[in-house]
């Protein structure tokens, strides 16, 4: 059941035509030449039950398209209205082949200039190494980026998360449509927010990141002065999507990043001391500590993971260069969602 078919001679696809217009093909087709573009036999114009226009077979013949389901096409139509409302060139069904001479059929196929990019929705479940083989494929027939949307579980068991950056993202049904879940957002606007450039594997060496140095307050034992004191580095991209950061204790980075890009008088805006270290002469460690601000004296900075918080309203923010030499961020897709 494709979205694209040939009209008088001419190519044309279902999503272009307006209600009204789709009314006078059903009414007008058969004074007309309606074919396939699949296999070149008579076609009909037709609505699924979930509104989405397309072309069916007058017959089906030896055709060798898959059928497809109400959903597959609903979702095709998403996806070739916002490239097209995005300036691309798109073509639905369309055929191409490796240069190994394997057949291959995208689901929407988009081109601007010299850039391509293929969509496909996959329904049923597909392995990974099922998704990794359609890229390749693709890639190897010079498509420059490749992106899946695949039917999820509405109650997936996510107790790891395992960023992949294989461009492949999952939706659910839901009331209005379709949901992405992964960003809680509707996927008419996840799609037309990656052709706007709002989906990106982040972050990069080099891209400039938020940086929130989280604090905590407590008393000096010694003199009974009240300081704040850093427990977590908590980072996020530009446009808010947050990649995670790290506790401020032994193992951390996360003093370098800050000492780096932090002065000592803008810490001491925050009710900061100095960022030190008590050595632990029996243990042969050292761990982070702050300086006093009433006395001068060292203490203890108490960051556990019990008091640790990434509450920015309780933070230093600040902004540098991403190193992952320095601090190691996991990457991961990050979509950023339009304005309110």
């Amino acid at each position: 059941m494709p979205l694209r078919a040939t009209l008088d001679g001419s190519a044309v696809q279902s999503f272009n035509y307006s209600a009204n217009e789709w009314g006078q093909l059903k009414s007008s087709y058969k004074s007309r030449t309606l074919t396939m573009a699949c296999c070149g036999h008579k076609a009909i114009p037709k609505t699924s039950k979930l509104g989405t226009r397309y072309f069916a077979h007058a017959r089906r013949g030896e055709c060798t398209s898959a059928p497809e389901t109400a959903d597959h096409l609903k979702l095709k139509t998403i996806v070739a209205k916002a490239a097209e409302d995005a300036g691309w060139q798109v073509t639905t069904e369309f055929e191409g082949m490796t240069p190994g001479g394997e057949k291959w059929v995208a689901d929407v196929y988009c081109q601007r200039g010299d850039k391509t990019m293929v969509f496909e929705v996959q329904w049923p479940h597909q392995s990974e190494s099922e998704y990794l083989r359609g890229t390749e494929k693709y890639e190897a027939s010079g498509i420059n980026r490749v992106a899946w949307l695949y039917r999820d579980r509405a109650n997936r068991d996510k107790l790891y998360d395992q960023p992949d950056s294989l461009p492949k993202f999952g939706f659910i049904p839901s009331d209005n449509g379709y949901v992405v879940p992964d960003f809680d957002v509707d996927i008419v606007e996840f799609v037309e927010g990656m052709f706007a450039g709002r989906l990106k594997w982040a972050p990069k060496k080099g891209d400039i990141l938020d940086a929130f140095a989280c604090y905590n307050k407590s008393r000096f034992l010694k003199c009974g002065g009240l300081n704040h004191y850093v427990c977590a580095l908590e980072v996020h991209t530009k446009s808010g999507v947050s990649l995670g950061g790290e506790l401020f204790d032994l193992y951390s980075s996360a003093r370098e990043v800050i000492e780096a890009n932090v002065s000592r008088e803008r810490l001491l805006e925050y009710g900061i001391g100095s960022l030190d270290h008590i050595y632990n002469k029996r243990g042969g460690y050292a761990y982070m500590a702050h300086g006093c601000l009433h006395c001068n004296g060292v203490h203890c900075n108490h960051t556990y993971r019990f008091d640790y918080h990434t509450d920015i309203t309780r933070s230093v923010p600040f902004s540098f260069r991403y190193d992952p030499e320095l601090l190691h961020l996991r990457p991961k897709w990050c979509f950023s969602k339009s304005p309110a």
